[in-house]
């Protein structure tokens, strides 16, 4: 026996006695389902756009997942789709034990960019790294990066400036210095200059307090 089933859209379907029938709320859910799989099946069948996203990760987990991606790049079934990621970094600087230590920080902490083909799946095995937290997107989806926002971040990686200063005066602190003719003086922060890596400083001479240039390499913070 058959009978017709009209649905919401106005088609109808065929009904037969053998197929296990459903309340309205399993049909619903069975519907559902089915168009998912079929929005899926879409997306993986039609050949994604090369886009570059932004990936959230874990805190101070950028390199970390950077790696795992390069690693996922090498499987013979993503190595075409994973065209490139990056993490741009600056050099910093900091005196130690009078020695200059140069280190790599971070331009955008917490996000590494990606240059992709994505589909479902390959959204969901990027997605399911360890480190990752999350694409950054609309709507829950990996929404990808304007051409200019792109650009600004290729721009900043690929020109990388000199080395800064990775710890920063304020006006008004004790600093003591370790190279010079003022080595082992403490003085006094006036003002400061970033750009130039210099900074003037107040020393006590003699009882008298006197304004000295100095670079950032020849001071250090005390603490």
């Amino acid at each position: 026996m058959q009978e017709n089933i009209t649905q919401e859209d106005g088609k109808d379907i065929t009904k037969s006695d053998d197929i296990t029938e459903y309340t309205s709320e399993e049909q619903g859910d069975v519907l559902k389902l089915d168009e998912e799989a079929k929005e899926s099946l879409k997306e993986d069948s039609e050949r994604a756009k090369l886009e570059w996203y932004a990936i959230q990760t874990y805190s101070g987990s950028e390199q970390a997942v950077k790696r795992s991606i390069e690693n996922l790049a090498l499987n013979p079934e993503f190595k075409d789709k994973i065209k490139d990621v990056i993490l741009p970094t600056e050099d910093v600087y900091e005196i130690k034990d009078k020695k200059k230590k140069v280190t790599q920080k971070s331009l955008y902490p917490g996000y590494v960019f990606i240059n992709v083909y994505l589909d479902v799946k390959m959204w969901h095995v990027i997605q399911s790294l360890p480190k990752v937290g999350r694409f950054i997107g609309e709507s829950k989806k990996p929404t990808p990066l304007r051409e200019e926002e792109i650009n600004h971040i290729l721009e900043k990686a690929l020109n990388r400036p000199a080395p800064r200063p990775k710890i920063f005066f304020d006006v008004g602190e004790n600093i003591r210095i370790i190279d010079g003719p003022f080595s082992n003086f403490t003085a006094v922060v006036e003002t400061y200059d970033i750009r130039h890596k210099k900074l003037v400083v107040n020393v006590s001479i003699f009882g008298r307090n006197t304004p000295v240039e100095l670079s950032y390499t020849q001071v250090e913070k005390i603490i």
